[in-house]
């Protein structure tokens, strides 16, 4: 006598999914249905600022460091004591600014510019103890050095704050992407081209 279709059945051991499985292997079901690709995380953008943009500044910013570099190159010498000693007379002072001829051993200059002539000794004819920083110069200095320093701080301060600017145009502040460590050195980096600058026109109105 053939098995009937329900002791085959019965014999065929039954496999147990668990819940849910089933909807999984098929294609066509809402849970079976491939799943979008989860993007990948994004990483912050490295925004620099563009080259026909920061180049230009950063000439504009040189230029800016060169100028007040020697603007405060004398003042900034005469002030710690370097320079020649000597004397000079005043030949003409219009509007607080005055003229003289300066003499000393080394050398002399005929016309030159005279800062720090007091008040009363605003007139032609007048002899000061003056110093110059050498025989290149045009400017002679009447009072204290002490004086001078605050003339080559604001210059000095101006130049730091073009290093600010140096960064601010090439885009530092942007790299928010990189390490705290990295920023700092570029930082750094960016405060110092500025600064070498100015020392080296300090040092080239010295030699």
């Amino acid at each position: 006598m053939a098995d009937s279709p329900q002791l085959i059945t019965d014999q065929i051991p039954a496999q147990i999914l668990p819940p849910g499985s089933l909807r999984d292997l098929l294609p066509w079901t809402a849970s079976g249905a491939p799943e979008p690709a989860t993007p990948a995380p994004r990483t912050e953008l490295i925004a620099t600022r563009h080259p026909a943009v920061g180049l230009p500044a950063l000439v504009l910013i040189a230029l800016v460091v060169a100028f007040f570099g020697w603007v405060s190159a004398q003042p900034f010498w005469l002030s710690f004591g370097a320079g020649q000693p000597g004397t000079v007379r005043i030949t003409a002072c219009e509007s607080g600014r005055c003229t003289g001829s300066f003499e000393s051993g080394p050398f002399g200059a005929e016309r030159v510019h005279v800062s720090g002539v007091p008040r009363g000794d605003r007139h032609p004819g007048a002899t000061l103890a003056a110093r110059m920083l050498n025989d290149r110069s045009d400017w002679a200095y009447t009072g204290s050095p002490a004086d001078l320093a605050l003339r080559w701080k604001i210059g000095l301060g101006i130049v730091l704050l073009c290093g600010v600017a140096a960064g601010l145009v090439t885009g530092i502040t942007n790299l928010r992407g990189e390490r705290r460590r990295r920023r700092l050195a570029l930082w750094a980096l960016t405060m110092a081209g500025p600064l070498l600058l100015f020392a080296g026109v300090l040092t080239a109105a010295l030699i």
